[in-house]
């Protein structure tokens, strides 16, 4: 028979371990696998979360770019395929593309290979489907950038004659070279005078981003500070230019 006055055992709180009657704790493996669990799921949630926040904050920063606003817009990192695209194409009601060139400048051209390349290529072939004329113009190519850039140009009839790359000699300009090999300005040379400027200060060799970028619309390119920042990096694109010959590539299986 049970002692009557045996105090009846209290409620079992959600906890790993509990407690016998002289105060040891006694490891629970159920609850404490269940806890592990309960702690993964919510630090799992909470990235994702995050993510999510993260991906909606940089498309919102993105869609509030003016392409031709009034000052200068500086971003901390940027993807070509995805951050200075919409802004270019966001110019092709104000600038007329027929009459225009955007001089793209890299060193090694290793994006053109990367994932976004579709989206890349596609952008390409937009724009000069309207008209803008391209120069690609690289410091230097390894075989399959070349190989890539080949097949961009001759796969596309609508690029014939509004799409140029060209690639530095080697041993050429080599002050220039050294200054410009991370830092990468890319101009829109655009009629009446509407020029536009991104200039990435930092591009890492194959990297996909660049970083401490900044753009200047057409708009923005008002003060005369803007205008001698363009006015130089022209000069140093032309003297690369001057020193440079057509990317040539492999193409049979295009």
């Amino acid at each position: 028979m049970e002692d009557e006055d045996e105090a009846p055992e209290p409620p079992r709180l959600w906890r790993p371990w509990k407690r016998d009657f002289d105060g040891e704790a006694e490891l629970d493996v159920e609850e404490m696998v269940l806890w592990w669990i309960a702690s993964f799921m919510v630090g799992w949630l909470s990235l994702v979360v995050g993510y999510v926040a993260i991906v909606v904050t940089r498309h919102l920063e993105k869609a509030r770019r003016p392409p031709n606003g009034p000052s200068p817009i500086y971003i901390q990192r940027v993807s070509a395929a995805t951050d200075f695209t919409p802004l270019i194409r966001g110019l092709v009601e104000s600038v007329p593309f027929e009459d225009s060139q955007l001089w793209i400048f890299g060193s090694d051209g290793r994006y053109v290979v990367k994932n976004k390349k579709k989206r890349w290529h596609r952008e390409l072939s937009d724009w000069v489907g309207k008209g803008l004329h391209i120069k690609y113009i690289l410091l230097d190519a390894d075989q399959e950038v070349r190989d890539e850039i080949g097949r961009l140009r001759d796969t596309m009839e609508k690029m014939k004659g509004r799409f140029e790359a060209v690639c530095l000699t080697e041993g050429a300009v080599p002050d220039l070279v050294h200054e410009l090999e991370t830092c990468h300005p890319t101009l829109l040379i655009g009629s009446n005078n509407k020029n536009a400027a991104w200039i990435e200060r930092l591009h890492p060799r194959d990297s996909l981003y660049a970083y401490d970028v900044k753009y200047v619309s057409p708009n923005a390119m008002c003060t005369s500070h803007e205008r001698l920042e363009f006015d130089t990096y022209k000069r140093k694109l032309e003297t690369v230019l001057n020193h440079s010959i057509p990317i040539t590539g492999n193409v049979q299986d295009s």
